[in-house]
């Protein structure tokens, strides 16, 4: 995981938005200059991992927003 320029993270968040998405799991590649491309978007990509490394409660997130009726 790394922290995304300002710039590029309110471009992802746009994108969910524009297509009504309330998350999404973004392919980017990243060149040897660090300019990162958008390669693709996951509208449900395989996030669980991130529960045992960050200790963050991801499944109970995704689950209250299912239950509030998305973004």
């Amino acid at each position: 995981m790394v922290d995304l320029p300002d710039r590029l993270a309110k471009a992802l968040v746009a994108f969910l938005k524009h297509f009504g998405l309330a998350s999404g799991s973004f392919d980017l590649a990243v060149d040897r200059a660090g300019d990162a491309h958008w390669l693709e978007l996951n509208p449900n990509g395989q996030w669980g991992w991130l529960e045992d490394e960050t200790g963050l409660q991801l499944t109970r997130a995704f689950a209250d927003l299912l239950e509030q009726g998305g973004p």
